[in-house]
Parts: structure tokens; C-alpha cells; sequence
């Protein structure tokens, strides 16, 4: 009976998940697809999970969930799942803009999801070819200047046990180039519902959502990257 009972979950979510996609195929095709209706398909997706798989979310800020209008925001977090992300927006879509993310362009070969990732502005990165990954930043630097919250995770890849990776560097250069503000976040239990590199799914389970305080980085320089790097890397740590 749990084994139906996890299919149906399942199949719901893929389900809901393939309506959301031709539904913003075939609003792009009729240039009815703007920002707000993008995000909202987001925030819906993020939803759809978090509820059908009995997600509790524990969110948990250092400061108030704001920003300051103009101002170029950099969410980075760690990655431990595949429903890192459903998490991320459902809780922080809205309270911290619009929250695109930076996904590997392997995603985006994928029928009918690739072509709807394009389409609500999701933004491909090269890990293989540095130069193609310096072209794709570029196009995260004008989402950024076009009010997206950009999302990050620096690792780069899922850590099997919740601890922190080493960190990829190249949003670090968007963020110091744009004097942006990186939020640090850390999501915790997640690998007790959906293990990194695994699909054994255990629905019903709590998650810590933590925002730390914003890091700006208008004072630094390319040079002080490294700096940055860790003390973004010890924010995300000591939530």
C-alpha cells in the first residue's frame, strides 16, 4: 500500500510538472509569458512537491526577508538533493524576488523541460568549457540588472552528506563585478527525504530552511575573491 501510495506521489508531481511546461511553451508562443507569470509557475512547481511529498518547512532568517529596491541580489546555498530546489522556491520565491537559478545546460537537452526552462528565463551553465561559462555569466550579470534574484549553488554538484564542497568561483566574479548581495543559505534535512544520487524518496519529513545576514560586495575586488568565497562559505556554514 506505501508503495502506491509513493507512485501516485510520484506521478502526480511528473504530471503537474508536464502540464507546467506546455502550459509556458504555449504561453510564450503567444508572448503571454512575463516575469510574474514565470515566477508564479515556479512558486506553483516548488508547492506542488513540498505538499505532495509532506514537506515541512522551517524557515528560520537572520534578518528580515526584504530587499533593497535596485539592488543586484545573489542567493548561494548548498546542494544536497533534487528537491533542493522545489524547497528553495517554495519558501523564498516572493519574500526574495524572483528567483531564477543557474542550472547545467545538460538540463536543457531534456524534451519539453529544456525548452520550458529557456522560457521562464532559467539560466544554462557550461561546467565543461570555460569559455562558453564566461559567455553564460554574462547573461547572469543581465538578469541580474534586470531585477532576477539569481540562485546559486557554489559547490556546483550535490554533496552526499550535507557537507560543504568546494566552491566553483565564477559566480563570485558576477557578484563582485556587479557590486551585488549575496544572501547565504543553507537547507537542512533535505537528504533525509531524497539523498543526493538517488530517487529512494522518504515523503514526510522536516526541513530547515536558514537565511544568514546579506554579504555585500561592493567593497571587494576580483582580486579578494577568495575572501569572499570563504566568508560566504562560513556564513553558509555557522546557519
Amino acid at each position: 500500500m506505501a508503495l502506491i501510495r509513493h507512485f501516485h506521489r510520484v506521478a502526480f508531481v511528473l504530471i503537474s510538472l508536464v502540464v507546467l511546461c506546455i502550459t509556458a511553451i504555449i504561453l510564450k508562443l503567444f508572448n503571454k509569458l512575463n516575469q510574474a507569470r514565470a515566477s508564479a509557475f515556479l512558486k506553483l512547481y516548488g508547492q506542488i512537491v513540498v505538499k505532495t511529498f509532506q514537506i515541512h518547512i522551517q524557515l528560520q532568517h537572520q534578518t528580515p526577508l526584504s530587499l533593497i529596491p535596485n539592488t543586484p541580489y545573489i542567493i548561494m546555498t548548498n546542494h544536497n538533493s533534487l528537491i533542493d530546489i522545489p524547497v528553495l522556491l517554495s519558501g523564498l520565491l516572493g519574500p526574495l524576488g524572483d528567483i531564477r537559478f543557474l542550472a547545467k545546460k545538460e538540463l536543457f537537452r531534456i524534451p519539453i523541460f529544456g525548452q520550458a526552462l529557456r522560457h521562464v528565463n532559467t539560466i544554462s551553465i557550461d561546467r565543461k568549457s570555460m569559455e562558453q561559462a564566461k559567455k553564460d555569466l554574462l547573461v547572469a550579470k543581465k538578469s541580474l540588472e534586470e531585477g532576477i534574484t539569481l540562485a546559486v549553488f557554489p559547490e556546483g554538484t550535490r554533496s552526499a552528506d550535507e557537507q560543504l564542497l568546494p566552491f566553483k568561483k565564477g559566480a563570485f566574479f558576477v557578484a563582485i563585478e556587479m557590486g551585488a548581495t549575496i544572501i547565504p543559505v543553507r537547507l537542512k534535512g533535505v537528504s533525509k527525504i531524497l539523498p543526493a544520487r538517488s530517487l529512494k524518496l522518504q515523503p514526510k519529513g522536516n526541513v530547515e530552511l536558514c537565511v544568514g545576514s546579506p554579504i555585500c560586495c561592493q567593497n571587494y575586488t576580483i582580486a579578494e575573491r577568495d575572501d569572499l568565497v570563504q566568508k560566504v562559505r562560513q556564513a553558509i556554514l555557522d546557519l
